[in-house]
């Protein structure tokens, strides 16, 4: 995935980094019908799914085109999202994944979390407003400007 060291799970560094990567992933995933499990079941990976697609399309598609199609389906659904009524208001976690533990030998003490910075740090990263749109930039690069 790009990230040369481990995540600390109750910190906040990459973090937003490594959830659009995911993200943009599983939608590339999903979109070619291919079961989840067989990535840590048989060792299939996305160059295995690449050089496959290839294969079957006669394509010769890039690495890099082919993360971007994740991502572009990623762009698609928060486009669909946003006509049905879903803003960036809508882009928060649940109570209990929002509550850190401040020591994880006594979980009565939970400090709330606010993930606004890394909301935005995220927006940003994908290339939307600070309210969560895509931008018309970012939409002409996926080639979505229509959209």
């Amino acid at each position: 995935m790009g990230f040369p060291n481990g995540f600390n799970r109750l910190g906040f560094e990459n973090k937003a980094a490594l959830i659009k990567k995911i993200q943009d992933v599983i939608c590339l995933i999903n979109s070619l019908v291919v079961c989840q499990t067989s990535y840590q079941k048989w060792g299939v990976s996305l160059a295995t799914d690449l050089k496959w697609l290839n294969a079957i399309t006669g394509w010769d598609m890039t690495n890099e085109e082919f993360l971007q199609a994740g991502e572009r389906i990623f762009n698609q659904k928060r486009l669909i999202n946003m006509r049905r009524g879903y803003s960036g208001k809508d882009d928060t976690l649940p109570p209990r994944v929002m509550e850190k533990l401040l020591d994880l030998s006594d979980d009565e003490q939970k400090v709330p979390v606010s993930i606004q910075d890394q909301l935005q740090e995220y927006y940003t990263l994908r290339g939307w407003d600070k309210e969560g749109i895509p931008s018309h930039g970012k939409l002409l690069e996926l080639q979505l400007a229509g959209c």
